[in-house]
Order: structure tokens, then sequence, then C-alpha cells
């Protein structure tokens, strides 16, 4: 049986013409808050997140799965 953890992340108020949004999901800051929130038991969440001069709000979840 395998164990797994769905993390989905939505971004609000990109100008996806000026950020590359896999670069801002994979970044280092937004692993590390979300991976912190998650040690701390929560389930999901958002954040705001600003990149360059744009304001930007993080809004994530997550779900565990099962498989044989």
């Amino acid at each position: 049986m395998y164990k797994h953890l769905n993390i989905s992340i939505t971004l609000e108020g990109v100008d996806t013409d000026e950020i590359s949004l896999d670069d801002v999901i994979r970044s280092e800051d937004v692993a590390k808050r979300i991976g912190s929130l998650i040690g701390e038991g929560y389930r999901e969440g958002s954040f705001p997140l600003p990149v360059d001069d744009q304001q930007m709000s993080v809004a994530w979840n997550c779900t565990t799965s099962e498989t044989n």
C-alpha cells in the first residue's frame, strides 16, 4: 500500500506575462512556508507573497490518499 500527499497551489494576482508560475510555485519561500504549515498540522491556508514589485496571494490545500 502507498500513501500519497497531494498539494494544490493556486496563485492570485499574477501577471503571467512577466512571471514564471513554475518558478514561483517551486520557489524556496513557497515550499518552505507550505512545508512548515503542513508540519504544524494545517491542511489548507493562504498567505501574501510579494514577487518583484507585484503582490500576489498563494492559496494551498493538501489531501492524502492510498493506493495498493
